[in-house]
């Protein structure tokens, strides 16, 4: 198993995208993307996990940037768009040791991501 998920990460990058095209203007793209690189990483460690989960995290802070925090609605948008960005690229990453963690830090479950194929 250990093998495989090394297998899995090597060359693989994650890209973080919002669905959030309240931030975009007419001169930014509607979805950014940031890539986030975890093949140095050993997804079965929990310790590996905490550090995938800190990267996605300054990921999801990046393509969140701040609208007007001095505004409620504002504030709410950006922590809205970083939960959903984090939330997506822990399902995309879909190793079990980074759910975990997710679930300890956040307190919430993210929603499992099914694969089509053969049995």
């Amino acid at each position: 198993m250990n093998t495989i998920l090394k297998r899995m990460s090597l060359g693989m990058l994650l890209t973080i995208t919002t669905g959030l095209a309240m931030h975009a203007s007419a001169d930014q793209p509607a979805f950014p993307k940031v890539k986030v690189s975890y093949s140095d990483l050993d997804l079965s460690r929990a310790d590996h996990a905490a550090r995938l989960y800190q990267r996605l995290k300054s990921a999801a802070t990046r393509v969140c940037a701040p609208s007007n925090e001095r505004q409620l609605s504002g504030a709410a948008l950006r922590r809205a768009c970083m939960g959903q960005a984090l939330e997506r690229a822990v399902v995309a990453v879909a190793a079990p040791q980074l759910t975990q963690y997710y679930a300890a830090k956040t307190g919430q479950t993210p929603p499992v991501a099914i694969v089509a194929g053969e049995l």
